[in-house]
């Protein structure tokens, strides 16, 4: 019943988001993820380049700030629509690049990354508008509820677009033509994810006119303000920590002598964390507007430590190859677990933080300060790589301490120190950890469980 009545508060028209979410994501699963990584790797990228290339999507978030000062007087999903539609030409471009014979492999790396640049650039200046629209469109009681089946059609989406990316790219040798279909594929479904946004509705206040949305604005005052200063500073925690957590852990998938997997395998493997995020988000998503968020962004914290943990132990020789085989899929499930509900109780903390009053600006400069975090980590991860790429020293105790192995563990105490700054976070309704499991339990059936841990 209770979900009837969440159901009943969501606005008509506003489940096209959840369209929208899936299209988009098997769109992005392939121009922004493992896919195009694979294909960098191919043309002969290091680790700082595909720091680089991950990068590009947080750094240039900062294009909403400027874009803060016009998304009101268009309207949030005219916005949308005009960013989301011009960067599709650049992933067509991208498709093309593979079958270009003629190119060698270091300038058709510097094509890619230019198109990956101006997709990015695109995309930085237009999503500005989508926290504040679905801020203003979702009611406050329901908004756990709703960006729980948000993020479940996004996995969904990332799931079916790594799947197919895997059979696209199957083989032990992929040639340039297979990643030409993958990056068509993205193309033709970022087009489909158009007709969704298309048919959500636009907020119900007017456009503001040129007068009123042209004032100064008063940033001293944001950055001050304590709830928002302090979820700013736990979001670049968080980001320094895990933001390049994916993409480097499919670099050390692939070239690791032990551990070495096909580009299909690999991404098998990847597709394994959203269908980890997918069976657990619906669970969740049942319980966080009773709980809060808080106590999910510590489970989700303490998730990512353990699995940091797990590829240290394997950057470190210390796993057996039988056993390797098992461990790797499940890193990658457990890493979906922890990242989508790490983002649905982010988000929804960060709606309730933000005030009414300059919410545009509000949402811009809170993304921008933290995708710097975002873009710089991979960047200085990817160097740091790159500078202990010939270390293979071995300690006294049989642990192998490459490159990656220290980069693991420097991620583990990064994660440690984030998980610890959530205490500070502001929430008017936060319940303990054992309150978070007891509703787990109960909205699993496990009454029993459900008893003990409320002794």
């Amino acid at each position: 019943m209770a979900n009837l009545t969440d159901e009943a508060q969501i606005p008509p028209g506003a489940k096209n988001v959840w369209g929208f979410s899936f299209a988009n994501a098997v769109a992005f699963q392939i121009t922004l993820g493992a896919p195009t990584v694979l294909y960098a790797m191919s043309l002969g990228a290091s680790a700082t380049v595909l720091g680089l290339i991950t990068a590009l999507t947080p750094l240039l978030s900062i294009f909403q700030i400027p874009a803060a000062y016009f998304m009101a007087r268009v309207g949030y999903r005219r916005f949308i629509l005009a960013g989301w539609g011009l960067r599709n030409i650049f992933v067509a471009a991208i498709a093309v690049l593979p079958l270009l014979a003629f190119l060698n492999e270091p300038t058709k790396l510097v094509a890619l990354l230019s198109c990956l640049f101006a997709f990015n650039l695109l995309r930085g200046i237009a999503s500005g508008a989508w926290l504040p629209w679905i801020s203003d469109i979702i009611p406050e009681p329901v908004r756990g509820h709703f960006l729980s089946r948000d993020q479940t059609f996004q996995q969904t989406g990332s799931l079916v677009a790594l799947i197919v990316a895997a059979f696209t790219l199957g083989g032990q040798h992929v040639n340039p033509s297979q990643y030409s279909v993958a990056f068509f594929i993205s193309m033709v479904a970022g087009f489909v994810s158009l007709a969704f946004i298309n048919r959500v509705p636009e907020t119900g206040a007017a456009p503001l006119p040129s007068a009123q949305t042209n004032q100064p604005v008063p940033w001293r005052a944001i950055v001050s303000y304590p709830p928002f200063r302090r979820l700013v500073l736990f979001n670049a925690l968080y980001q320094f920590a895990i933001g390049s957590l994916s993409v480097f852990s499919v670099a050390f998938v692939r070239d690791s002598p032990q551990y070495g997997y096909t580009s299909g395998q690999i991404l098998l493997a990847s597709a394994s964390a959203f269908l980890g995020a997918m069976l657990s988000l619906p669970v969740v998503g049942r319980v966080i507007d009773r709980t809060g968020s808080r106590p999910i962004l510590r489970a989700s914290l303490a998730l990512y430590a353990l699995l940091i943990a797990g590829w240290a132990l394997l950057a470190g020789g210390l796993v057996p190859n039988q056993y390797a085989a098992l461990l790797i899929p499940a890193l990658f499930l457990g890493y979906g677990v922890a990242t989508g509900n790490f983002n649905i109780a982010n988000l929804r903390l960060t709606m309730a933080t933000m005030p009414p009053t300059g919410r545009n600006h509000f949402f811009a400069y809170f993304t921008v300060i933290t995708s710097l975090s975002l873009g710089l980590a991979p960047i200085l991860w990817g160097l740091l790589i790159d500078a202990l790429a010939h270390r293979n020293a071995a300690h006294p105790t049989g642990i192998h301490l490459g490159a990656f192995t220290v980069y693991f563990l420097l991620l583990f105490i990064s994660a440690l120190i984030a998980l610890i700054s959530i205490s500070r976070l502001d929430e008017k309704k936060s319940a303990p950890m054992d309150h978070l499991f007891r509703e787990i339990s109960l909205t699993l059936g496990l009454k029993r469980l459900a008893k003990l841990i409320q002794r």
